[in-house]
């Protein structure tokens, strides 16, 4: 379970008492006794483990058959030494996670483990009823495994690996709609007056020294088509597609892909551990790119006024 689903809810102690839920999207099986996940992002976790609230809970679920496991024991903060060393090498060759980014190796000794089972089963029914019960619901099906692979001497490709990890149903960040698409002219100007005049879309931002143009869809956040000259655009925006997010799903996108062994990109396509932020619109976004390359980008709008004058910022820096 754990190893096929990856993504657990670390829940520990605050110093006032109060829970904290940290999802953790490199939870792993270390050995027969411990759990082990990554210090990336999970500062407040670590922070409540360190202040001697070692006693911590993870709940490992399946969202489709509807059931799972939750452990409970007390954890370790290693940042040095063998075990870090151990545990930044084990998360490179799981997944490509740079050890760069790891902050510390949280170890869990597991000290009682339960089922989680939901209330669905309470009918009778059985696992095979439960599972195409909430495929049906989400509008999914299983995906059908692969030929080849280990056992069919196929080639053992980066884009194999990725295909056979994704063969069943983990836990996906949940997309809730399109936010944004571009296309290329051949003149600007004439573009943009058709958008504006004849399909009614508002202006929302104009960058004459990289010929584009954007256009509010709907109200202003709502989705967004972007206007770029014919040799304007670059590469990675040819074929480039915006899913709309809540923020706390675009927060912890970026440890959720590298978990899955997929490179998160700030908003300049350079590698990043957190999202990055656009004054003008305001919104967090995460990019990354698909296997051929197309560059996708997780996006959620933010509260309050736009702030033309923050530029593009990473997500740390966007106070002030």
């Amino acid at each position: 379970m754990v190893v096929e689903q990856r993504l657990g809810y670390v829940a520990s102690v605050c110093s006032d008492g109060t829970a904290n839920l940290s999802p953790q999207g490199t939870v792993a099986v270390w050995d027969d006794r411990h759990l082990v996940f990554a210090h990336i992002h999970s500062h407040q976790t670590v922070a409540n483990i360190e202040a001697g609230h070692v006693v911590v809970e993870v709940n490992v679920v399946d969202p489709i058959r509807r059931n799972g496991y939750r452990f409970k024991g007390p954890a370790e903060v290693h940042r040095e030494g063998d075990l870090y060393d151990a545990g930044a090498e084990f998360f490179q060759r799981r997944s490509g996670l740079d050890r760069r980014r790891i902050r510390a190796i949280v170890l869990i000794r597991v000290e009682r483990a339960a089922a989680v089972l939901s209330p669905s089963y309470d009918d009778g029914s059985s696992e095979a009823d439960i599972e195409q019960r909430f495929l049906a619901l989400y509008g999914l099906r299983r995906a059908e495994p692969q030929a080849g692979g280990e056992d069919g001497g196929a080639d053992a490709s980066a884009t194999g690996a990725l295909d056979a990890d994704h063969t069943g149903l983990g836990i996906a960040v949940p997309v809730r709609g399109l936010f944004e698409t571009h296309l290329t002219v051949t003149d600007l100007e004439r573009s943009m007056t058709f958008y504006r005049e004849v399909v009614g879309l508002q202006v929302a931002l104009e960058v004459p020294e990289r010929g584009a143009a954007f256009h509010w869809i709907g109200r202003p956040g709502q989705a967004m088509l972007g206007l770029w000259s014919i040799g304007s655009a670059p590469v990675g925006m040819q074929l480039h597609i915006a899913f709309e997010m809540s923020l706390p799903d675009v927060l912890a996108a970026p440890e959720q892909l590298a978990a899955q062994g997929i490179q998160p990109l700030s908003f300049f396509a350079e590698p990043a551990d957190e999202p990055s932020v656009i004054g003008w619109m305001p919104a967090a976004a995460v990019y990354f790119r698909d296997p051929d390359g197309h560059l996708i980008e997780y996006l959620a709008m933010l509260e309050g006024p736009a702030r033309p004058e923050l530029g593009i910022v990473p997500w740390s820096r966007r106070a002030g």
